[in-house]
Order: C-alpha cells, then sequence, then structure tokens
C-alpha cells in the first residue's frame, strides 16, 4: 500500500511539472510571437524534410545548389527581361563564394551563357539563398530575416535607382520568399564594376573615408527619413514589431558565451557592467524605432560596417561612393544605428573618439542637403540636432553591442569570416568603454539595469525591471550616534537547479491563488469596518503580563509633511506616537528640517520613549521624560483629518542645544486609504512567501506576526515656531495607522520610501517598502496614486536585492530601484544630502532607524505617447536594522485572539 501511495505522489508530481510546463510554455507563445513563429516553422521544416522539399520547389525555391540549372535561371531572367530577349543557354559556372562567409544563408557567382547576344543582359551575377540547415531557419526566419533581404530587391532597390547618387547597392533581378524561411535573391556582381571591398582588417582610420561612409549613410537614410506615405515601406519591419520582443533575452542567453569566447579582449570593467546594458536592450530597441524624442524613423540598414559595404570609383578616381550590401536586417529605425554600427565597429576606436563630432556633422550636413530637418518639428527637446545625434550614436551602439552579444550564439569564433567579426565585435566594446555608453543609457532611462520596458503600438507591454544602484552612506557621522552593531539579515534564496526553480514555480503559483482569494492574512480585513474604528484607539492593556507579546503589542499614529526643500524653503516633518502596553509606555518621533537652518528632533532623541495617554476617544498625546514637551495628535475627522501640535524643546540636531518650539498643523486627506493587508499585490507577496521553506511551524508564525497597517496621502499646513523664529508649514505627506503585533526587533531589516512627486497642485503620491522578518525575508509591497485618482494602485513588481542594499548598517546615500504598477514601470532614485539622517533608538536596542530627508526623481514611459517622462519630489526614507545582539521573541498562533480587526466596529 505505501509503496502504491508513493507511486501515485509520483504520477501526480509528474502531472503537474507537466502541467506547469505546458502552462509555462503556452504563456511564453502568448506574449512572445518570436516563439510562436519558431513552432509554426519547426512543423513546417519537418514536413519538409519528410517530402524532401518537393512543394518549395515546385513553388520554384532553390533548396541547394542543385536546384540552380538553366531552366530556373532562364525563368527568372525571362521575368526580369521579358522572355524575347532572353534564352540561357548554359550555366557556365556555378562557384559558392565560402561556406563561412554568413550565418544566415549561402551565396553562389553564377556565370551565364546565352543563346542572344544582348548587352543588357548580366554574364555574371550573384546567387543568395537560406543554408539548408535547420538551426539556422530557425533562427533567421521568425524574425522576418530572409523576408528583408527579399523586399529590399523588391521594394526598395528600384526607388534607389532613380533617387539616389550618394550610395550604391547590387541592382535586383530576382526575389522571392516565403512564410517557411525559402528565398532567393538575384542580384548584380558588382566586383565586375570599379569597386574595391575592404575587410575588418582594414580599420578606418582617415576623415576622407569617413566623409564617404558618413555621406552615403545620410544619402541611404535621408529620402526615407519620416517614413512619408509616398515611400512605400510598409512592409519593413519595425524594430518595434511584436516578433522583436525578446531582444533582452537573446542577449542575456549570449552573454556568457560572448564573455568565454572573447578571452582578455573585453576589459574587466564591461565584463563587470556589461550586464547592465543587456538589462535596457528591449528599451534600447523599442526607443531607436525612431520617432520619440530623437530622431525620426527612416530605412536602416540595421548590419553596416565593413564586411558589408564596398567602394565604387570614379573614372578619374577623383570620388568614391558607398556601396552597400546584405540587407537581412533591414529595419525601419533611427539612422543612428548604422551610423554606430559602422563607425563603432569598423574604425580605430582611437579615430572615432577623435572624430566623433566631425563625423557627425558630415553626415547631418548631408542630410540637411536631402531634409530640412533631422529632429521632428514637433519636437518638445531643448537639445541641438548635433547633440541628439550625439546622444542617439551612443545608445544605438548600446543596442548594436547587445545585438551582437546575441549574435554570439550562432557565430563560432573559429571560421575566417569570424576573425573579421571578432574585430568587428571588439572595436564595438571598446568603443563602449571609451563613449561612455553605459552611463549615457542609464543616464537616458532613468535607471540601472532597467528590463525590458518597451512601447509596442497602442497597447503598452511591459516586463519586470531588475534594476539596483547603491551608494552607501559611508560618510554620514550619525551612523556612529549609537555606536550600534547591525545584525546580518538571514535572507531565503533561490538556490540554482532546474529542479529548485520548478518548484519555486509551483510553490508560488500555489500561494499567490492563496493569496488572491483571500485578500488578506487569515480572515482580517478591513473592509467591513467603519472608518471611526479604524481611526481610534486599539487597546494594548490585554498584552499586559505577558511576557511573550508585553513588548509587541501596539497602536501606532504616524504624521508626516514634505515640502520642496530647495524652493519654498517650508519646513518638512516626521512625526509618531505609538502606544505600548507596560502603564503608560510608548515610543515617540519628532524630526523637523528647517532648509537651510537644521534638523530639530525630539528632545530625548535618539532614544524614543515616552509617556503616551490616550486623552479621549479621538487624541493621542506623548509626553517627554522631563515633563516639559508634549506632542498630541487628534482625530477631527476620521480618514479625512487629523491635527497635530507640540510645545515644549526641541534638540538643534547641529548645535545640540534645546531651543523653545511649538507647531500647530493640520493634514487633510488626498487619497483614500490603502491597506497592507488587503490592497497590496498576491503576486509580489506570494514570489517572496515562495522563497521561504514552508511547514506548519513557517505558516502559524507567518500569522502570528500580523499587525494591520494602512496608509493616506494628504495636503499638510499650520505654522512652526522655533525659538524667535516662525515658519509656514505647506506640504504633502503620508499619514499612518498600524495596530496588532510589532516587535521592532522582530524585523531583521526594513526599507521604507513614502514621497510625493510633481506639484503640490499635482502631485503623483508612492510607497516603495522592503521589508524583511523571519518568516517573509523578501518582502515587498507599495502602492502609486497618480494625480487624480482616489486610490493608489499595488506595485506588481520591485527591483532589488536586500542582500546588496546596506547590509552593513549604512544605508545607501543614493539608491536607484524600479518597480511596476498599473503596467507602467517606473525608475526611482533615492538622494540623501549629508546631514539629513536622524537616527532613532527602538526598543530600546531592539532596531534602530535611520530616518532620513530625501530628495527623488522618478521616470517612466508615458504609454500613451512613449514619450519618457520623469519627475522631481520629496519624502522619507527609513532604513531599519535589528540590533546584532538582540534575541527577538517569536510570536505564537494563541496570539491572534487578542487582536481586534475583525471582531470589532463592524459596519451595520
Amino acid at each position: 500500500m505505501a509503496a502504491l501511495t508513493r507511486r501515485r505522489v509520483a504520477r501526480l508530481t509528474a502531472a503537474a511539472v507537466a502541467a506547469a510546463f505546458l502552462a509555462s510554455l503556452v504563456r511564453k507563445v502568448q506574449k512572445y510571437p518570436f516563439i510562436k513563429r519558431a513552432l509554426v516553422l519547426l512543423v513546417r521544416l519537418a514536413w519538409e524534410r519528410l517530402t524532401r522539399g518537393r512543394d518549395a520547389r515546385a513553388a520554384g525555391f532553390v533548396l541547394n545548389e542543385d536546384d540552380v540549372t538553366t531552366t530556373w535561371l532562364d525563368r527568372e531572367l525571362k521575368r526580369k527581361f521579358g522572355a524575347d530577349k532572353v534564352v540561357v543557354r548554359k550555366l557556365v559556372r556555378r562557384e559558392r563564394m565560402g561556406d563561412d562567409m554568413g550565418n544566415a544563408s549561402s551565396m553562389f557567382r553564377l556565370t551565364i551563357d546565352y543563346a542572344l547576344n544582348n548587352a543588357e543582359l548580366p554574364k555574371v551575377m550573384i546567387l543568395k539563398t537560406p543554408r539548408d540547415e535547420v538551426a539556422s531557419r530557425l533562427a533567421f526566419t521568425p524574425t522576418r530575416m530572409n523576408e528583408m533581404e527579399a523586399r529590399f530587391y523588391q521594394d526598395v532597390e528600384p526607388k534607389l535607382d532613380t533617387t539616389h547618387s550618394g550610395v550604391h547597392v547590387p541592382r535586383g533581378i530576382a526575389a522571392r520568399f516565403n512564410d517557411d524561411g525559402h528565398f532567393y535573391v538575384l542580384m548584380s556582381d558588382v566586383s565586375c564594376e570599379r569597386v574595391r571591398f575592404q575587410t575588418e582588417k582594414d580599420a578606418i582610420c582617415d576623415i576622407d573615408t569617413a566623409r564617404c561612409i558618413a555621406e552615403g549613410l545620410a544619402s541611404f537614410h535621408g529620402p526615407f527619413l519620416g517614413l512619408p506615405a509616398s515611400s512605400g515601406l510598409e512592409s519593413i519591419i519595425r524594430l518595434d514589431d511584436p516578433v522583436l520582443n525578446m531582444t533582452t533575452q537573446f542577449a542575456h542567453a549570449g552573454w556568457g558565451p560572448c564573455v568565454s569566447k572573447s578571452g582578455q579582449s573585453m576589459s574587466d570593467d564591461l565584463v563587470k557592467r556589461g550586464p547592465q546594458l543587456i538589462m535596457l536592450a528591449q528599451r534600447l530597441n523599442d526607443y531607436m524605432t525612431g520617432g520619440r524624442d530623437g530622431a525620426p524613423a527612416t530605412l536602416v540598414h540595421g548590419d553596416s560596417h565593413l564586411a558589408n559595404a564596398y567602394f565604387v570609383t570614379s573614372d578619374d578616381a577623383s570620388t568614391r561612393i558607398l556601396g552597400l550590401y546584405d540587407f537581412q536586417l533591414l529595419r525601419c529605425g533611427n539612422g543612428a544605428i548604422d551610423l554606430a554600427s559602422f563607425f563603432a565597429g569598423s574604425a580605430e576606436t582611437d579615430f572615432l573618439c577623435e572624430h566623433l563630432d566631425e563625423i557627425l556633422r558630415m553626415y547631418l550636413e548631408r542630410i540637411h542637403a536631402l531634409q530640412d530637418r533631422l529632429t521632428p518639428r514637433d519636437s518638445q527637446s531643448a537639445l541641438t540636432e548635433l547633440e541628439v545625434l550625439h546622444r542617439d550614436f551612443r545608445l544605438a551602439l548600446g543596442l548594436v553591442f547587445c545585438w551582437n552579444v546575441a549574435a554570439g550564439l550562432a557565430i563560432a569564433f573559429d571560421t575566417e569570416a569570424a576573425e573579421g567579426y571578432k574585430k568587428y565585435f571588439f572595436r564595438i566594446c571598446a568603443a563602449v568603454d571609451r563613449l561612455g555608453v553605459i552611463d549615457t543609457a542609464l543616464a537616458h532611462f532613468g535607471g540601472r539595469e532597467l528590463g525590458r520596458n518597451g512601447y509596442r503600438g497602442p497597447e503598452p507591454a511591459w516586463d519586470v525591471p531588475p534594476l539596483q544602484k547603491v551608494l552607501p552612506n559611508a560618510d554620514d557621522p550619525a551612523h556612529d550616534l549609537l555606536g550600534y552593531k547591525a545584525f546580518r539579515a538571514q535572507l531565503a534564496t533561490l538556490k540554482p537547479g532546474w529542479w529548485n526553480k520548478m518548484k519555486h514555480e509551483l510553490k508560488f503559483r500555489l500561494l499567490k491563488r492563496i493569496t488572491s482569494s483571500r485578500k488578506g492574512y487569515h480572515g482580517q480585513k478591513t473592509t467591513d469596518l467603519e472608518d471611526a474604528y479604524l481611526e481610534g484607539h486599539h487597546p494594548v492593556d490585554w498584552a499586559k503580563g505577558k511576557p511573550e507579546v508585553e513588548t509587541s503589542a501596539f497602536d501606532s499614529f504616524y504624521l508626516s509633511s514634505f515640502a520642496p526643500y530647495e524652493q519654498t524653503g517650508a519646513p518638512s516633518m516626521g512625526l509618531r506616537v505609538c502606544k505600548r502596553p507596560r502603564d503608560e509606555d510608548g515610543e515617540a518621533w519628532i524630526i523637523i528640517k528647517v532648509p537651510g537652518v537644521a534638523i530639530f528632533t525630539w528632545a530625548d532623541h535618539p532614544a524614543t520613549h515616552g509617556c503616551v495617554v490616550f486623552d479621549t476617544e479621538d487624541s493621542v498625546t506623548v509626553t517627554s521624560k522631563d515633563g516639559k514637551s508634549e506632542l498630541r495628535l487628534m482625530c477631527e475627522t476620521p480618514m479625512q483629518q487629523w491635527r497635530a501640535t507640540f510645545s515644549g524643546k526641541l534638540r538643534n540636531t547641529k548645535t545640540d542645544a534645546l531651543v523653545d518650539s511649538f507647531f500647530d498643523v493640520t493634514w487633510t486627506k488626498d487619497m483614500d486609504m490603502f491597506s497592507f493587508g488587503t490592497d497590496v499585490s498576491p503576486g509580489l507577496t506570494a514570489r517572496a512567501l515562495a522563497l521561504e521553506t514552508l511547514s506548519r511551524e513557517w505558516g502559524d508564525e507567518l500569522k502570528a506576526a500580523h499587525q494591520e497597517h494602512f496608509e493616506l496621502y494628504g495636503t499638510v499646513k499650520g505654522s512652526l515656531n522655533i525659538g524667535s523664529e516662525r515658519y509656514d508649514v505647506h506640504g504633502r505627506g503620508m499619514r499612518d495607522r498600524a495596530f496588532g503585533i510589532r516587535d521592532w526587533g522582530y524585523m531583521q531589516r526594513y526599507l521604507a520610501n513614502y514621497f510625493w512627486t510633481g506639484s503640490m497642485e499635482s502631485s503623483r503620491l508612492y510607497n516603495v517598502t522592503m521589508a524583511s522578518l523571519p518568516v517573509l525575508s523578501n518582502g515587498k509591497f507599495g502602492f502609486v496614486c497618480p494625480p487624480g485618482a482616489s486610490r493608489g494602485a499595488p506595485i506588481t513588481a520591485l527591483s532589488g536585492n536586500f542582500a546588496e542594499i546596506g547590509a552593513d548598517g549604512k544605508p545607501s546615500k543614493e539608491l536607484w530601484l524600479s518597480f511596476q504598477c498599473d503596467e507602467i514601470t517606473y525608475t526611482m532614485k533615492v538622494f540623501v544630502d549629508e546631514g539629513d539622517t536622524v537616527v532613532l533608538n527602538m526598543g530600546p536596542n531592539r532596531q534602530f532607524v535611520n530616518f532620513r530627508f530625501a530628495s527623488f526623481e522618478v521616470s517612466w514611459i508615458d504609454p500613451s505617447t512613449g514619450n519618457i517622462m520623469t519627475e522631481k519630489g520629496y519624502g522619507g526614507s527609513e532604513f531599519g536594522y535589528r540590533f546584532a545582539d538582540y534575541e527577538p521573541t517569536r510570536p505564537k498562533l494563541s496570539d491572534l485572539s487578542h487582536l481586534p480587526v475583525g471582531q470589532h466596529g463592524k459596519s451595520s
């Protein structure tokens, strides 16, 4: 019986794993058209192999060189030149042009003998066909590379013949393609003309050659700039086409092999920072579609460098014209792509850095001869055309780098042609280093390691952004105030290996269903409770005389106000009162920043202990240790308006002097309540829970660690008197209420950022929080409330590795993270100046909190326009750490019976 049960469990497990795999595959197929096209193509290729290519040959396609016959050539040439002008007598010679010349196609030089003497007919021509390899067809057909080669000679080359004099391309004779990846192109053999080919060994190092290339690329781009309706380029794929939305995935997969193949040729800095650029690959790809805040879209070769170019010399050798061939990466996009690929990959890096400005100016001069502007007429950018082109050149270079990293999956660095490619790629790497491409990309997109965040057509499509940048705040003297040593948080991590990843994914999906269905922890919901109950006092007396919870039961009130520090000069403040069970025990925060003067705090800080009394049903008061200072918080209208008053002494943190002070401020609601018990993202919570080791004991402790916590934002107005000086208070700030069980030392660490951006008249409101408990070591929560919205929407993804953000107990003075809300990816930058940190001893000696007045900057892509939006703002940034020698009491499930939420105050 036991063996039967084990077999049944094994079968069920195998079925669950298979179902999860199939579900994951279906989602990927739906999300990534490339995968769908590749799977369909795989089926067609299998059928082709079974039928030996019968259908393709019947349709007139070339599957191998034996299909290139006199009859086939005669038919194709008659289509081009007319049946009465062509009679192919014999295919004199069919010469394969090297097996290693490319990875996507094969090329042949054909020499033909005609029965009719006609000077118009080419006696030598080039045939290009797909490689007869399944892997090659699967790699290049779904992205329409073969199709683009054929379409160039069908739709574009005829226009170039009549409109261009500054660029040369082979003359198209015949071109066809189908969705199975079959294609062929017959083109003129330009080597028969006054043509000089160069290889990557012949690096560009003179200004005359650079001018020829810059003007040639401008001549190729110019007539199609802005993609006018008359250009007839509707069939050319755009860079933001959904089939190209796996740029980051391919670049990420190619990074390891690329670094291995590169050896010592890639700098240590690029090896270290390259992944930051890889994570930006999709955003770079989508931006380079053109027409954003850079140059308008045009026709882009996509793979321009010396190996895909040639030079045509005039009869008297006085002038040279750039020639281009190999159009499989033809795209509609930003012309800077061709500039970056050609000059960064084929020019000596020293030459490029010295002459880049001159090269771009030559390009612009030629563009202006064809179009009156490079930038859009309605551009709001304050940058000049040259500045835009400098920026776009670097962004394009970042994209070209990512493309070539991905190409490393298909290119073996051990062939004759690959030797030239290696030179090209290593020059790209050197240019990325020398021109500061990574920093330019990070600055432009507002983030570090920012993930796929591309706007695609009328409906936005986003992915989770793994972004993080941390600059330690090692110089701030506030950290030495307590002489503390921080507890090193023990963080659950995903173990390597496919089996662990599969288990994690199954746990995540199960937990997501549970958290989504229950909408909150163990039935303790606030959705049915009246405002007056939630805002009122919550008794903590039940914990008296119970050592395990006497220091954990709490009832907390918090109110803040943040004003534009450098603009208005108005004070900013953070105020907190917390009631604990022991007699009139409690905690108090008063932290006030007066710009240009000092930060003023509660007289007893860094100790936070105070005497807390519930004066009435609607107010709470905390008194300092000497009884001379009093802070009172009063609820005037539940969920609508609160008032805070203070009279007594505040400590000047610069001089350590106590100063007579008074304030009276009123907080008025701008946003409805956001509950951290019921409104947070189930998926984000489940992702963190799935990292933990699940057990009944773990589940009981997770429930027992519950607290109710909700936040609102509002406008704060009032007055502040410090000494003889009076200040008007006018800011926007977060107010919260929390009650239940909270031992400050039970939390290993936490990071909370609450702030607003925009203007006082139209603000965007945020909370971005990370918390580490023994049972939830990677918790992430938060919300965004846009202008005009009454309620915050939960953050559904939040980057950041807790182990790398101030793990040594020293908070970061600069921190970049990214998060996702309502399918928009935001980049958050936090900046803290020296002297703007106040350290608080909670407990005592349970946890120390670094309260910091911070400036914020948030960037995102507007999904309706595709434009990058940036707003600055102000708020608080808290870093909390458990004291290293503190041993917290683990909460017990039996304590839940005392919690008030869900038992009282239900609305009728």
